[in-house]
């Protein structure tokens, strides 16, 4: 499963870039439409394994999101949003990649404190500082997507208050065994 995250998340981020490349707001918004096909077949996929096979509930809302978002985005006509949309669709794939990268380092055993850390501020800096001030801007016109983003905003935030206070339990611990 984490190979399918990870696959989504590096072909995200390579649309991303391949958007970023663009001039022409016709070719940025065929990048942006290229991105969206992927998304309603991965997250689609991912929620049936997240509830099926995993039971894990809490990430099918962030789906189910992500696909009205997606689909918003595959028919939009915003200028400003279409040529955003590479960043943004770069930051909030490449915050996922993240998390996924960091469950790899997890299952080998090769997760630093530091690392974490660092994964952590990058994860937080792109959902916060990136991604929202550009949706912030088209809250008035773009409702539905500003709306939603909060939605992932809030979980995004609940999840790293969790991360950090794994990252303290990881370190107190390590603490401990130094001393003794």
């Amino acid at each position: 499963m984490l190979n399918v995250n990870l696959s989504f998340n590096v072909l995200s981020i390579l649309i991303a870039f391949g958007g970023l490349t663009q001039k022409t707001l016709q070719n940025i918004q065929f990048y942006n439409r290229l991105s969206c096909l992927t998304s309603f077949i991965y997250f689609p996929y991912d929620t049936y394994n997240e509830y099926v096979t995993y039971k894990r509930y809490i990430y099918i809302p962030h789906h189910i999101i992500s696909i009205l978002i997606a689909y918003k985005f595959y028919f939009l006509k915003n200028i400003y949003l279409i040529e955003k949309g590479p960043i943004l669709l770069l930051c909030g794939e490449g915050t996922s990649f993240l998390i996924n990268f960091r469950i790899l380092l997890i299952n080998n055993k090769k997760l630093t404190t530091k690392i974490d850390t660092t994964l952590l501020i990058l994860y937080t800096l792109m959902r916060n500082i990136i991604i929202t001030p550009t949706l912030y801007k088209i809250r008035k016109d773009n409702n539905m997507i500003w709306k939603s983003w909060m939605i992932i905003l809030i979980m995004s935030n609940v999840w790293s208050y969790n991360w950090i206070k794994s990252i303290i339990k990881h370190y107190n611990k390590n603490k401990k065994l130094n001393k003794q």
